[in-house]
């Protein structure tokens, strides 16, 4: 029985034998037969180790393109968010910077680099900082007006 299937492939030239070549087919021309003989055909050239590295290369390429482009967009918004809010900065603001430090701003130029803060305005005090390092501005009634006083009826 095992003896007949293997015939029947053989002669076919399907199953896992038909990359070792067969008998011309019935209806084959002798140019076909050659072919088949000599190992040619839709099959790729034993010696070459890339082919299917080429055939995967479109659609691995296509799948990065299509990463680049979605990863790319938030931070593209991100970054013109931040850019907004620096260049919207002025005076009363109050603000957040990266490290944690809440104040309202006292002085910011357009064209400088640095942002001069008011952390305490009983003391006087205040720190300049970087405009990069600002994270946050609040959007609350309290930003207009100030710093806002402590009671005095906490204070008794």
């Amino acid at each position: 029985m095992n003896e007949l299937y293997l015939t029947l492939v053989w002669l076919t030239g399907c199953g896992p034998f038909a990359q070792l070549g067969g008998p011309p087919r019935p209806g084959a021309g002798a140019a076909d037969a050659a072919g088949t003989a000599a190992g040619g055909g839709a099959a790729p050239a034993a010696g070459d180790p890339f082919g299917s590295l080429w055939t995967i290369m479109p659609m691995m390429l296509g799948i990065m393109l299509i990463f680049m482009l979605i990863s790319g967009r938030p931070q593209k918004k991100e970054q013109q968010r931040v850019q907004k809010l620096l260049s919207d900065l002025k005076k009363n603001d109050r603000v957040v910077t990266a490290g944690g430090i809440i104040g309202w701003v006292q002085n910011v130029a357009p064209d400088s680099k640095f942002v001069t803060l008011r952390i305490d305005e009983e003391k006087n005090v205040k720190m300049q900082v970087l405009k990069q390092s600002i994270v946050r501005v609040f959007e609350d009634e309290t930003s207009s007006e100030g710093p806002a006083k402590p009671a005095s009826s906490l204070q008794s």
